[in-house]
């Protein structure tokens, strides 16, 4: 296991000021919903496998994974964020109505400045500075990344398997996202087993903490584009994460035996 030193993006004042924000705006939140969803969503993150993915049916995308589905006129089922810096504005140039927008109470004021005429749903992050706020709010576990908090915000709304492309946590064929922004920390070489991935120090902490978090995770995730995240989380963790969907059947064939 990689030792990591985690930095917040902004003070605890902030991120209170930010959820006081949020729960004035009178928003429907997570809580309030009952699903009867017993069905596979296919997600969509920000990695170069990204463009692998079949965007029909139902979708969700993850912060600037957004810009993917305007590229070819179609519009997600739900978009997702909770990190609390302005900048996440910019993933937000087409917002089309369709879509449901999930959207953590943490989030920059200016992110609900520009979904203000579009349908928001808050959920809640289990921080410790803000948890006064939102205690009877049922938050999520909280992770170092949107995509890890995302699968218990979408299992609430009644998903039970998840498909994911673009999680892919290194540089595959000489490009980090499918869609340009800052990843963050420095590049490193990070072997799994008899592999090699060229990533960042943001991707492998992300990697790695998505086998902590994900080991008790009771929903099969199959993660396609043969990338970092995919091959840590099958190599430490859990039985139910796989990269390959054939290998999907072999585990389904060796539970029912």
């Amino acid at each position: 296991m990689i030792q990591f030193q985690v930095n917040v993006p902004l003070d605890d004042d902030t991120l209170i000021a930010h959820v006081k924000h949020a729960l004035s705006l009178g928003l429907p939140e997570l809580r309030d919903f009952e699903y009867s969803w017993d069905g596979t969503l296919k997600v969509i993150a920000s990695g170069p496998s990204a463009r692998q993915a079949d965007l029909s049916g139902k979708t969700a995308a993850i912060n600037g994974a957004l810009r993917l589905f305007a590229e070819r006129d179609v519009a997600p089922t739900y978009w997702i964020a909770c990190d609390p810096q302005e900048k996440v504005v910019e993933f937000l140039g087409a917002i089309p109505e369709e879509t449901v927008y999930l959207v953590a109470s943490k989030c920059h004021p200016a992110v609900f400045e520009r979904l203000k005429n579009r349908n928001v749903v808050l959920w809640h992050v289990h921080d410790e500075a803000t948890w006064p706020l939102i205690a009877d709010r049922y938050p999520v576990s909280r992770g170092v990344s949107v995509t890890i908090c995302a699968f218990e915000v979408w299992a609430r709304l009644g998903w039970r398997k998840f498909d994911i492309w673009g999680w892919d946590g290194c540089i595959m064929d000489g490009k980090a996202n499918v869609i340009p922004q800052d990843n963050g920390g420095g590049e490193i070489m990070v072997h799994v087993d008899d592999r090699k991935f060229l990533s960042t120090t943001v991707w492998a902490l992300e990697a790695q903490d998505a086998t902590m978090w994900l080991r008790g995770f009771p929903f099969p995730i199959h993660i396609h584009g043969g990338g970092l995240t995919g091959a840590i989380l099958r190599s430490g963790s859990s039985t139910h994460v796989t990269e390959d969907p054939l290998e999907v059947e072999e585990v389904a064939d060796a539970a029912a035996a």
